[in-house]
């Protein structure tokens, strides 16, 4: 389990000085390569304009739909 800690260059920084097995175990998701595209995608100039674009149009309409509309226990 340890063999790639051990020849791993940047082994000193990731594991701790207290480590008994000389290895860590880093789990990655069968998704994790999705999620990773979605994160980097996130990160754009266009996603974030066009999330400051709904924070203030859609996210009010659900707003004020809760606030003044009784909306706040609606099923969908």
């Amino acid at each position: 389990m340890g063999g790639h800690c051990r020849m791993c260059p940047v082994r000193t920084d990731c594991l701790p000085e207290s480590a008994k097995s000389g290895a860590r175990f880093v789990y990655r998701s069968p998704h994790q390569h999705e999620i990773d595209k979605v994160r980097a995608r996130q990160e754009t100039r266009a996603f974030i304009s066009k999330m400051i674009l709904r924070k203030w149009t859609i996210e009010g309409l659900f707003a004020e739909a809760k606030q003044f509309h009784g909306l706040r226990r609606t099923r969908y």
